[in-house]
């Protein structure tokens, strides 16, 4: 019996050593290990920042977000205010792989990203100063001085 229950207590000690940026499991009475759902997704976010930058999540992803210096791949649809579409990684068949906080990309890409969740979707309504390209060229050619709506699922972080 005390076999059993040191047994219990190193695999519970284990388990939350293992665990400890993770999900906490618990050893129930008969010696099975019970692990909790994973906790839901972040509430979606409808905001506008200090910027002008509109921001409303379609979808809340569950995986890691980008941090400045990072590459991220990503499908994006690109229209004007009146929703006429002028370019789509998801029609060429080619995601993005873009850099964030490179000045490689429009700022408002930059800004409505950086606190995106792997597995998510963004709307992102860029007004005209947030849309100028970036030093390098961004992936299609765009019109100048205008608001723009962009939708963009974040599909991975390179490492």
């Amino acid at each position: 019996m005390k076999r059993f229950a040191l047994l219990v207590t190193f695999s519970l000690c284990l388990l939350t050593a293992c665990n400890s940026d993770k999900q906490q499991g618990q050893v129930d009475s008969s010696g099975k290990i019970n692990i909790p759902a994973p906790a839901k997704p972040e509430p979606a976010v409808d905001t506008m920042t200090a910027t002008g930058l509109q921001i409303k999540d379609l979808k809340v992803g569950s995986g890691p977000k980008p941090f400045p210096g990072k590459r991220v791949k990503i499908h994006y649809i690109a229209m004007t205010e009146d929703r006429k579409v002028f370019d789509s990684s998801r029609d060429k068949g080619d995601p993005a792989v873009i850099s964030l906080s490179a000045g490689s990309v429009i700022k408002g890409w930059e800004e409505g990203i950086s606190g995106m969740r792997v597995g998510g979707k963004r709307q992102l309504t860029v007004p005209a100063g947030l849309s100028t390209p970036g030093t390098s060229a961004v992936p299609f050619s765009m019109p100048t001085g205008k608001t723009l709506i962009f939708i963009i699922d974040l599909l991975d972080i390179e490492i």
